[in-house]
């Protein structure tokens, strides 16, 4: 009886079993992207750290938390939830390989010139038919001007300052108002419907 490669298979198992992959250019590339998306586990929030929070949440717990957010805010609002989630999975995907660079450590257009490229780099490791739209979605959220993006954009920050008041203590006082501060003014409320009306900030 001839024996079946799982590297031909397109059920289930080629996805539970990455050994599969190996045989594949195509599997290695999509291994790359997934391990750059596993790495994020790695890298702890700058800002928290720069406060002295111990045990400092990384930047996939804040990709995930934000994510939810997202989902949230844009069936609330009637936005495009699948793309609007897709956005917010990619924002921070760039860290895995720059790090958490905080405010002022590098002019903003530097910093995204730097993300956009690490991005670019990223997502040409997935299948020909993905890497324009994932292109696009990240393009969409850096010139933040649909509902989408702003969406996105407000659930980043609206994650930072609840996550804040949930260290509270953690940190000093000023510490805690800065944090707040900044997330309120970085806020985007040109539609009332992408914010959480009982999230004081």
């Amino acid at each position: 009886m001839r024996q079946r490669s799982c590297c031909h298979n397109t059920s289930t198992e080629f996805i539970t079993d990455p050994d599969c992959w190996k045989g594949t250019h195509e599997g290695i590339r999509l291994l790359d992207f997934i391990n750059a998306v596993l790495d994020l586990k790695e890298v702890r929030r700058q800002g928290w750290i720069n406060v002295g929070i111990p045990d400092a949440e990384s930047v996939a717990d804040h990709t995930f938390s934000t994510s939810m957010i997202t989902m949230i805010l844009s069936d609330k609002a009637g936005c495009d939830t699948e793309r609007a989630m897709k956005m917010a999975m990619l924002h921070d995907m760039a860290e895995s390989v720059t790090g958490d660079i905080i405010p002022g450590v590098m002019p903003s257009e530097k910093k995204r010139a730097q993300e956009s490229k690490v991005i670019d780099q990223m997502i040409s490791r997935l299948p020909d038919a993905m890497r324009e739209s994932y292109r696009a979605i990240w393009r969409e959220y850096v010139d933040c001007q649909t509902d989408e993006a702003i969406l996105v954009h407000n659930a980043d920050k609206l994650d930072m300052a609840i996550q804040a008041k949930r260290y509270g203590t953690l940190m000093a006082p000023d510490a805690l108002a800065s944090f707040l501060k900044s997330a309120k003014d970085a806020i985007i409320d040109s539609n009332p419907k992408l914010l959480i009306d009982e999230v004081r900030l």
